[in-house]
């Protein structure tokens, strides 16, 4: 199965977003960025979470962060390899994830729907 949004561009204009276009291996700060990400870990068992913060520009979670990141999907971030052709969204606060649950909450097939995937 397959998940798909479709946002109207004025919803994701009103979120502070980064974009990476490339993931060459010299592509500091887009491989900063996702060490950030797959470094910062989560709270657990009442203890705050450990956020690397990457300055972005939303304060939240203990750090700083952007609504939403778009970029290429990593094949091995410890080697500095990524996917081609293949890209994502990443949803990185409550209002970013706000935005996705009021279109599962509005039940609009249009807008949000499970789908399978055709092979």
């Amino acid at each position: 199965m397959t998940l798909r949004f479709r946002v109207e561009r004025a919803k994701l204009a009103s979120l502070l977003s980064l974009h990476f276009v490339l993931a060459n291996y010299e592509s500091e700060d887009y491989w900063s960025f996702v060490q950030h990400c797959r470094q910062s870990r989560p709270s657990k068992h009442g203890k705050p979470a450990e956020i690397h913060d990457h300055r972005g520009p939303v304060k939240e979670r203990g750090g700083n962060w952007y609504d939403l990141v778009y970029g290429p999907v990593v094949a091995d971030w410890k080697q500095r390899m990524a996917f081609m052709d293949v890209d994502q969204a990443s949803f990185h606060t409550i209002a970013a994830v706000e935005l996705l649950n009021a279109m599962i909450q509005s039940k609009d097939k249009e807008k949000y729907q499970w789908q399978p995937i055709k092979q």
